[in-house]
């Protein structure tokens, strides 16, 4: 399972490591410095959360097709 950080392909997690992940450090107001530092958490545990949902979903149907093959 792929976290999008070497892929070229077009996902959610490609999106987010090369764009969303460092957006962050780019605003310029001291305003907007600070409202983008209390949502970049929300961002990485979405991240993290939507990448381990879809690697245990991964592993399940891999282990299951195993099964069926053997």
């Amino acid at each position: 399972m792929l976290d999008g950080s070497n892929d070229s392909a077009a996902s959610f997690f490609q999106e987010y490591n090369f764009k969303l992940k460092n957006v962050y450090e780019k605003f310029y107001t001291n305003r907007a410095k600070i409202i983008a530092e209390e949502r970049r958490k929300a961002s990485i545990d979405f991240y993290q959360s939507m990448l381990n949902e879809v690697k245990a979903i991964h592993i399940i149907g891999k282990e299951r097709l195993e099964s069926v093959f053997e």
